[in-house]
């Protein structure tokens, strides 16, 4: 089984590669799981990016896609 070390607080939020901000690894199922409840919670398009990617949704048009607050708490 393919294994992922998941950053804490992602790189992309500020997050580094320390270990301290690194999970034990992980499958690639929940590493996307941590990133879709990160979006969901967040709006940031870049978990959204990353979530979709580990699914292998690599051809999705997703650059336009944001959510905001609003749309969150529907």
């Amino acid at each position: 089984m393919n294994k992922h070390r998941h950053h804490i607080v992602p790189r992309h939020a500020g997050g580094t590669d320390d270990a301290i901000n690194m999970t034990p690894p992980i499958s690639v199922r929940l590493h996307a799981a941590f990133h879709m409840d990160r979006w969901r919670h967040t709006g940031d398009v870049n978990d959204y990016r990353a979530w979709r990617m580990l699914l292998g949704h690599r051809d999705e048009v997703i650059g336009k896609y944001t959510r905001t607050a609003e749309n969150r708490a529907k």
